[in-house]
């Protein structure tokens, strides 16, 4: 099995995004992207570790934005 995206955690007005991508069977990505750029990439292992840590995530992106 090739990674599957399965969901768009969150998205900003700067053009970030957070992807939530299947990439094995127990296996889980969180990709932050803006453009072209990978701005983060961390690998799970427990589907609810990946969604909380998209949730900080979502925070701290959204104060460097405003900080922008």
């Amino acid at each position: 099995m090739g990674p599957i995206v399965l969901a768009k955690c969150f998205s900003l007005d700067d053009g970030t995004v957070c992807m939530l991508v299947k990439v094995t069977k127990r296996t889980w990505e969180l990709r932050v992207t803006r453009g072209p750029r990978l701005l983060r990439l961390e690998v799970f292992g427990d589907l609810a570790v990946a969604i909380t840590t998209a949730d900080r995530w979502r925070a701290e992106f959204g104060r460097q934005v405003k900080i922008a």
